[in-house]
C-alpha cells in the first residue's frame, strides 16, 4: 500500500512549508460524454518549502484519478519576465495565459514534464514524479526550486487545470474559474485571472527551530518554541508543523479524535492509534467522520476509518435488472460477515434461483455504479467486466465479496444442519412435508441439499427422488469453463486455448488458467519429509466432481500401476481458489529410480 509513504513525504515536505488552498466548484464539467468526475478539480493546495526548495501542487478532484486512470493535470504559471500570452508549453492545447507563461507543468498517469518558454519556442527541460491517490482523491507532484527559475519569497501567478489525453484537448476544467471552462473538447480557454502564492521566506529569526512565516501565521507573533503545545493536545509546536495541524486546535480536522494520535501512517491499531489523516475527518471519503468510525458511533460498531464502509453492498445482475442499490425484489442486498474488524469487510448474500440459466452475469457495488466490481477469475477487478456464471440447479445460492482482498465467489452453500437447511428456505414449520411434491420430505431433500421447492433441481427431467445426480454434478466441468470466461467455441474438454500443453479438462482438474500459459510448470510439487515422498496438487474441492490416485511405474513410458498412498486434506489450505483443496499424497520412496504421476478423473 503506498498510501502511508506517500503521506510521510508530504509532511517532510511540508516541514518549513507555507501552504495556500484555493478551491473550485464542483460539477461544472461540461465537455460531451460525461461527468469525469476525475477530471473535476475541487480544490488545490499549494505548498512552497523552502528547506527542500520545493513547490509542490495536491489537486484534489471530485473522483478516484486512479479509476479511470487517464487524463491530464496541467499547471502553467509565470515565474519572472517574458512568457507567451497563447498556448500552452510544446503542444497543441488551446490553453492561453494573457499575463505570459513561462512555465509549463504536465502529470499523466507515467510522469511528470516541464516546460520552459524561451525567447521564440518552448523547450522540454526536466521530468518530475508525481503520484496518485485513491483515498485523498489527490494527485500530488512537487517540482524543484531551480527548475522553475525560483528563490524563496518570490511570487508567482498560476492557474491548473484538467484535460483529456488528445493533444488538442483543451481545459476540461480550470482552478480560476467557478463556472464551465469548455464545452467542447478542443475549445480554447484564457485564464483571465491567474491565481498567485507567494513562496516563502527561510528565515527563522529567532532560531527556534520554527519557521517565521508558520509562527506569524498561526500566532501573529514570534514568542513560540519548538517544544511548546499551546492547545494542550501533546503535541509539540514542531509535531504540528510536521504534521501540517494546528497549533491551536487540540482536533485539527474536527473529527472527534486528537492530533497527536492521528499519525497518518496509513494502518488501523483501534481507536488510540487510528493511523488517519490529521487534517482530514474523513480519511477514507466513506461519509462518516474517522472518530466516529474508531468509537464506533457511525454503525454501531467500532470500524476502520481508513476502508470505506458503504451504506450498501448489493449484487446487481440479469436476474435482478441490475439493481445496484440493493432494491431487488426478492432483495439483492448482502449482509455483513460480521461487526469485528476481521468480518466487517466481508459480505454474504444467499439467493434462490429459480430457474437455470446457462448465461447469468452479474457484479458487487457498493450501493451505486460508483464503486462496481467484475471480472473473471477467484479476485474482483474494480470497475472490472460482467462476471459470467452458470446455474445448473436451482436453489439457494451463496454469493461472498470480499472488499478487502477482492476475493469473491459463487457457491451453492452446504448448511450446517436440516434445521439451517429448512430456515433457508422459509419451510422451518413444515419439517415433514413435500413442498414440491417429489416423494422426498423437506427434511430428506437437506440431506441431499436439493431444491425442496423445485421436484426435478437440474431440470434434466428425472424428479429429485429418482434422480442419481439431481444437483447436475455432471455440469460442473461447464460451469468452470464459463466461470473462466472460455468461448462456447472452446469449452470442449479436449482443447488448449492458451498452447500450454495442458487440456481443458487438465486445467480445470488441477486448478489452471485455459487462458493463460503462465501457469506454473508443474501443477504437482514433490518433496521429502520424514523419510516419505510427499506429492503437493490442487485438487477439486467435492468428491462429487473428480477422483484422484498416485500412479507410479519404474519407466515413464510404460507400466504405470496405482500406488500405495494416502491422500489427506493439507492443513493449509491459504490461497487456495474456490471450488479446490490443497491436497497431501504420501508414499514410501522406492529404493531404485522410480517414477510418480497423480491421475486425475472426472466424474
Amino acid at each position: 500500500m503506498n498510501y502511508p509513504a506517500i503521506y510521510i513525504s508530504l509532511l517532510l515536505i511540508a516541514n518549513t512549508a507555507a501552504q495556500s488552498t484555493y478551491q473550485d466548484a464542483i460539477g461544472e464539467v461540461a465537455v460531451p460524454g460525461g461527468s469525469f468526475p476525475h477530471l473535476d478539480i475541487e480544490s488545490v493546495e499549494v505548498s512552497g518549502s523552502p528547506g527542500a526548495s520545493m513547490l509542490t501542487f495536491r489537486v484534489i478532484v471530485n473522483g478516484d484519478p486512479l479509476n479511470p486512470n487517464w487524463g491530464n493535470y496541467l499547471v502553467g504559471l509565470k515565474a519572472g519576465a517574458g512568457g507567451t500570452p497563447t498556448g500552452i508549453g510544446g503542444s497543441a492545447r488551446p490553453i492561453n495565459f494573457p499575463s505570459g507563461m513561462t512555465h509549463y507543468l504536465a502529470t499523466k498517469s507515467t510522469g511528470g514534464e516541464i516546460w520552459t518558454r524561451g525567447a521564440a519556442q518552448w523547450t522540454q527541460t526536466a521530468t518530475f514524479s508525481q503520484s496518485r491517490d485513491t483515498l485523498e482523491r489527490a494527485v500530488i507532484f512537487a517540482v524543484p526550486y531551480a527548475a522553475l527559475g525560483l528563490s524563496n519569497g518570490q511570487t508567482i501567478t498560476f492557474d491548473v487545470y484538467t484535460s483529456g489525453n488528445g493533444a488538442t484537448d483543451g481545459a476540461v476544467d480550470a482552478l480560476s474559474t467557478s463556472g464551465s471552462s469548455i464545452t467542447n473538447w478542443s475549445d480554447s480557454f484564457d485564464s483571465l485571472e491567474p491565481l498567485s502564492f507567494t513562496l516563502p521566506s527561510s528565515s527563522d529569526s529567532d532560531s527556534d527551530g520554527l519557521p517565521d512565516a508558520w509562527e506569524l501565521a498561526n500566532f501573529t507573533n514570534l514568542a513560540q518554541t519548538a517544544a511548546g503545545d499551546p492547545d494542550g493536545d501533546g503535541l509539540s509546536n514542531s509535531g504540528e508543523l510536521l504534521r501540517s495541524t494546528n497549533p491551536k486546535l487540540s482536533d485539527t480536522d474536527a473529527d472527534g479524535l486528537n492530533d497527536l494520535i492521528e499519525t497518518g501512517s496509513g494502518t488501523y491499531a483501534g481507536p488510540a492509534a487510528p493511523g488517519t489523516n490529521p487534517t482530514d475527518n474523513d480519511t477514507d471519503n466513506d461519509g462518516h467522520a474517522d472518530g466516529a468510525e474508531a468509537k464506533g458511533t457511525a454503525l454501531g460498531f467500532e470500524s476502520n476509518p481508513l476502508i470505506k464502509n458503504f451504506a450498501v453492498m448489493a449484487v446487481p445482475g440479469t436476474f435482478n435488472e441490475w439493481k445496484q442499490d440493493g432494491s431487488a425484489i426478492p432483495s439483492n442486498t448482502m449482509t455483513r460477515a460480521g461487526t469485528s474488524l476481521a468480518l466487517q469487510f466481508r459480505y454474504v448474500l444467499d439467493y434462490h434461483f429459480t430457474a437455470l440459466d446457462a448465461n447469468i452475469k452479474y457484479k458487487f457495488a457498493g450501493g451505486s455504479w460508483d464503486n462496481n466490481w467484475g471480472g473473471p477469475g477467484d479476485i474482483a477487478v474494480s470497475g472490472g467486466p460482467d462476471i459470467v456464471v452458470m446455474v445448473s440447479a436451482t436453489g439457494i445460492h451463496r454469493f461472498t465479496f470480499d472488499q478487502v482482498t477482492l476475493a469473491k465467489s459463487l457457491t451453492r452453500p452446504v448448511f450446517a444442519n436440516a434445521a439451517a437447511f429448512l430456515a433457508a428456505y422459509g419451510l422451518a414449520t413444515d419439517a415433514g412435508g413435500d413442498a414440491d411434491g417429489d416423494g422426498l420430505s423437506n427434511t430428506a431433500e437437506s440431506a441431499v441439499n436439493t431444491d425442496p421447492k423445485n421436484n426435478d433441481t437440474d431440470g434434466d427431467g428425472i424428479p429429485d427422488n429418482l434422480d442419481p445426480g439431481p444437483l447436475g454434478m455432471d455440469d460442473a466441468y461447464l460451469l468452470w469453463a464459463i466461470e473462466k470466461n472460455l468461448p462456447v467455441a472452446q469449452q470442449g474438454r479436449d482443447v488448449d486455448a492458451d498452447a500450454d500443453g495442458r487440456t481443458h479438462l487438465a486445467e480445470f482438474l488441477f486448478s489452471g488458467n485455459p487462458l493463460s500459459g503462465a501457469d506454473p510448470a508443474a501443477a504437482v510439487v514433490a518433496t521429502r519429509s520424514g523419510g516419505q515422498f510427499v506429492l503437493t496438487f490442487l485438487a477439486r474441492s467435492s468428491n462429487a466432481e473428480a477422483s484422484y490416485r498416485v500412479e507410479e511405474a519404474s519407466s515413464p513410458d510404460e507400466g504405470w500401476v496405482t500406488a500405495n498412498a494416502v491422500l489427506t486434506d493439507a492443513a493449509d489450505q491459504a490461497g487456495v481458489p474456490a471450488g479446490y483443496k490443497r491436497v497431501t499424497a504420501s508414499l514410501s520412496p522406492p529404493g531404485a529410480r522410480h517414477f510418480c504421476r497423480v491421475r486425475g478423473t472426472e466424474l
